[in-house]
């Protein structure tokens, strides 16, 4: 009984934060971005939400990469703006983890509270309602 109402709630939720990471996500192509997700509940009181297996770089925007090197695969050498190399030393990448971020802007926006707050409205309503009609029920003998 109480769990489909959990349920609702996480979708709520999770659909929230897939449009504020949606908002929060870098954008060269736009990829990234189209592709956060609000993945099926294989149980009612559990939600994921994040990118899938098609956005493979999506783990090294989110993490950052160290510094690496890169060689050519199939080539013999490298062009780059700069000339043409056989490697190339790169600096690495900064990590943003935008779902991380757009969780706390919920937070810090006070949307997250205001959606909690309506949620325990509901399940007060559901736990008074479940009470007063097993009341209704007791047989006195």
């Amino acid at each position: 009984m109480y769990e489909e109402a959990i349920a609702q709630f996480l979708r709520q939720g999770a659909e929230m934060l897939r449009t504020e990471a949606t908002n929060e996500a870098p954008v060269i192509s736009g990829r990234l971005r189209g592709d956060i997700t609000v993945f099926p509940q294989t149980k009612l009181t559990e939600i994921s939400v994040g990118n899938t297996s098609l956005i493979d770089y999506a783990i090294y925007v989110y993490y950052g990469t160290k510094p690496h090197t890169i060689r050519p695969k199939k080539k013999k050498a490298l062009k780059t703006p700069y000339g043409i190399f056989k490697k190339v030393q790169h600096p690495g990448t900064k990590a943003n983890p935008y779902l991380d971020d757009a969780l706390e802007s919920l937070v810090r926006s006070g949307r997250l509270e205001r959606l909690l707050g309506g949620f325990g409205d509901r399940m007060g309503e559901e736990m008074f309602k479940s009470v007063t009609d097993g009341l209704r029920n007791i047989k006195v003998e």
